[in-house]
């Protein structure tokens, strides 16, 4: 006599999966587009049957038949497989970047204070993932995934774009000489400062980097009226302007003498 092996092997859902091989079974029958699968096996027939497909975990993992004497009946459901995909996003100098959007990963996860970052995926899954924060430029600039069939970890450098900025748009001296006010220069290239007018001088007319500029007027405001003028600090990129006024003595009138 001979005797069936058959079944289904379906998602948790209902929904069949079609091409697992039932390892174990005469033959080794692959499931249709129904997820269904048949074999015979002879009278007494013992064995241990295993489906498989790659990217699938399977419940039960294998059945078990001794001494098979009777048509036999044995469901399977198929748990497709995640995978994890993780990294660290990173300055030059090894310092974490955080906040940084990992476009592409499923809830477009930030990085953390240390620059890492995590996300799970499906078996077989295109993707593709950018990092992404304002202000900074990345190496790699994005990373293919086509597909993910196992762990995958891909760390990535955070670069700083050039900036410059300062810290006021309009300083105000009073009309003695070496009254004085500061701005501070926050910037990451080398920069230099530019001013047409000669009653006002600078702590410093250049340098890299952050500074804190001191302004200093260098002669008095003789003048009833005050006097302006226009500071540019740049790059020769990126310009950044902020303004500088001096007190005048205002309206007055005054004799030599009470009396005559």
């Amino acid at each position: 006599n001979t005797y069936q092996i058959e079944g289904y092997v379906e998602t948790g859902g209902g929904t069949g999966i079609s091409g697992v091989s039932m390892s174990g079974l005469p033959g080794e029958p692959l499931t249709d587009v129904d997820g269904y699968y048949t074999a015979f096996v002879d009278h007494d027939w013992s064995g241990t049957v295993t489906p498989a497909l790659e990217g699938y975990t399977f419940d039960p993992s294998s059945a078990i038949y001794s001494n098979v004497s009777e048509d036999q009946n044995q469901d399977y459901t198929a748990i497709l497989n995640t995978y994890q995909i993780d990294g660290y996003v990173r300055t030059g100098e090894g310092t974490g970047i955080s906040g940084v959007n990992m476009s592409g990963l499923p809830g477009e996860p930030l990085t953390d204070v240390d620059g890492y970052y995590m996300a799970e995926v499906e078996f077989g899954v295109n993707t593709t993932v950018t990092p992404a924060l304002d202000g900074y430029t990345f190496s790699p600039t994005s990373t293919d995934y086509s597909p993910v069939e196992d762990d995958e970890t891909t760390d990535y450098t955070g670069t700083r774009d050039p900036y410059l900025t300062v810290s006021e748009s309009m300083l105000s001296l009073g009309q003695e000489a070496g009254s004085n006010s500061m701005v501070d220069i926050s910037s990451n290239v080398d920069w230099s400062v530019i001013c047409p007018e000669t009653w006002i001088t600078f702590s410093q007319e250049s340098g890299t980097g952050d500074a804190s500029l001191t302004v200093t007027a260098n002669s008095e405001n003789i003048s009833t009226e005050s006097r302006s003028a226009m500071v540019t600090v740049t790059d020769g990129v990126l310009s950044r302007n902020f303004s500088v006024t001096q007190s005048g003595s205002g309206p007055f009138l005054e004799t030599s003498a009470l009396e005559l």
